[in-house]
């Protein structure tokens, strides 16, 4: 379990069976005997945003369900610096190369304020042994994860910037009807720009365009509220 301190902070076990994004991980097969059996064994952590949750090469010994939020995979690049490889949301998992004994590939870092549940390798061995269809999910979380990436090579970081930009906010985007539509937390200009290798500057004069464009609005702190058909049409361009 992690330290108590402002960055990481012990939220209890989760209650599985009441998770908002429990048919999108591992578990979402499972009975509610079998989780009740295990559910003392995860860990539910809250992390304030930019708070790193593990570092490249430490030893993996559990992977990590993001409950809400989100976080951004580091991975350094020729020149010595960390760009953002992968943006995971909620129900995403990440640090599966602990299933298979190897340390963690990427350091990962809350965007904004993310809730994860840890769960230790042991227990996902336990449960496998009686409910294959863990693993199963196991195998299609890193099937996930393999398209993630390819998705993002190939459609968040390539073409125009402008297109860059829109294909993130739509990424992120998530169903707000108390705002009357959708509305995504909008990424600070540093991380946009680490995300969709493009100048702070870029990323700066393109999210002013968009809203002096009416493409986001604010709604509530970092929220902003987007038009998705408007997006849509300068993420195609």
């Amino acid at each position: 379990m992690p330290p108590r301190t402002a960055s990481a902070l012990w939220c209890g076990h989760p209650k599985c069976s009441h998770c908002p994004v429990r048919e999108l991980g591992l578990f979402g097969d499972l009975d509610a005997d079998a989780l009740a059996r295990y559910e003392r064994e995860i860990d539910r952590i809250e992390y304030a945003a930019g708070s790193v949750i593990y570092r490249g090469g430490d030893a993996g010994d559990a992977i990590l369900t993001v409950r809400a939020g989100a976080i951004k995979l580091l991975a350094p690049s020729a020149d010595g610096q960390a760009r953002i490889v992968r943006l995971l949301r909620p129900g995403d998992v990440t640090g599966l190369e602990a299933m298979v004994g190897e340390p963690y590939g990427h350091e990962a870092q809350a965007l904004w304020r993310t809730q994860v549940c840890r769960i230790p390798v042991s227990t996902i061995r336990r449960l496998s042994e009686t409910a294959p269809e863990v693993s199963e999910r196991v195998m299609h979380a890193w099937h996930h994860l393999v398209t993630q990436a390819d998705d993002w090579i190939a459609h968040i970081v390539t073409g125009p910037a402008r297109s860059r930009v829109a294909r993130l906010l739509l990424h992120v985007a998530e169903p707000a009807p108390e705002f009357g539509g959708e509305a995504a937390v909008l990424p600070t200009r540093e991380d946009m720009a680490a995300m969709l290798s493009t100048t702070l500057e870029t990323a700066s004069r393109i999210v002013v365009e968009f809203r002096r464009n009416g493409l986001i609005k604010p709604a509530k702190g970092r929220l902003v509220t987007i038009d998705r058909a408007a997006l849509e049409t300068v993420a195609q361009a």
